[in-house]
Parts: structure tokens; sequence; C-alpha cells
């Protein structure tokens, strides 16, 4: 959110351009912001996919150390974030507008380059293929929780003829 806040306060008006100053900095804010959006997508899809196992696996994932695996995936996530978004460092630069003015923007000779890595790992890996995770993975929790109710429903009423036998 730093990031983002930065960024958008270098776009509004010139005499508060933080990021134009030093190119470390405006480096360093749009890898934040492309790695922030990426690691919130995979977010989403360890969440499902947890919220998942719990649901189709509860008597398993009790014994399973959660807290230890979920460790080892926030940190998993966090690397492959980083790591997927260090191009976002590499494209943007400060550029001098005139004497005294410079601006952090990607350079026209990369322009291109940035618009296909921005539209390729952001966008489709962050919107596409994590909105279809998520969206699957609720699927069959419906499934699960409909098929649980249904087995709930044939014993309450298995036991009701039971009982009345007697």
């Amino acid at each position: 959110l730093v990031a983002e806040f930065l960024i958008w306060m270098n776009q509004k008006n010139l005499s508060y351009n933080i990021l134009g100053k030093t190119a470390w900095l405006c480096k360093l804010a749009y890898q934040l912001r492309e790695s922030g959006k990426l690691m919130s997508a995979m977010l989403v899809c360890a969440v499902a996919l947890e919220r998942y196992l719990v649901v189709t696996f509860p008597l398993k994932v009790m014994a399973i150390r959660m807290t230890q695996i979920s460790m080892i995936v926030i940190g998993l996530i966090l690397f492959t974030g980083a790591a997927l978004s260090i191009w976002a460092s590499v494209m943007f630069n400060t550029i001098s507008l005139w004497p005294g003015a410079t601006i952090c923007l990607v350079s026209l000779d990369k322009y291109d380059v940035y618009i296909n890595l921005n539209l390729g790992i952001s966008k489709i890996f962050g919107e596409v293929v994590c909105s279809t995770v998520v969206a699957v993975l609720t699927m069959l929790i419906l499934k699960h929780l409909v098929k649980a109710r249904n087995w709930r429903k044939e014993e309450q009423q298995h036991n009701v003829i039971k009982t009345s036998d007697i």
C-alpha cells in the first residue's frame, strides 16, 4: 500500500514527486507494487486450498502440522512474488523531463516489454489463473458440503425409523 501511495503521488503532482528523485526508490516502489499484486493473488489461492482440504479431509487435517506447513507456504509465496516481480525494478527508472524535474517512468525502448510482462505475469496469473483456481475449489467445497448434508439427512431418517420400530 505504501508503494501504491507513492506511485499515486508520483503521477498526480510533480511537487510531490518522491519517486523521481532517486532511481532506487523508483525501482523499489514498482517492484513492491507488482509483488504485492502477485502475493495477494497467491495468498487467496492458498487460503482457498486450505479451506478445501479442511472440508474434504477434516480428520486428516487435524493430524497435520498446519502451522508449519502454513509458514512454509507463506515463505514460498513471498519468494515467488518477489522473484516474479523483479522485472518491474529493471523496467522503471528516473527520466529527466527538463532540468530540475525528473519522474519515475518506463523508458520508451522498454515499454513494449513492460506491457507484455505486466499483462502476462500480473494479469493472466493474478487474475485468470488464481481466480479460476479459487472458483474451482469453491465449487468443490460446495459439492462436499451438499454431500455431507444429504448424508446427515439420510442418517437422521434412518435413526428415526429404527427408534420408531422399538
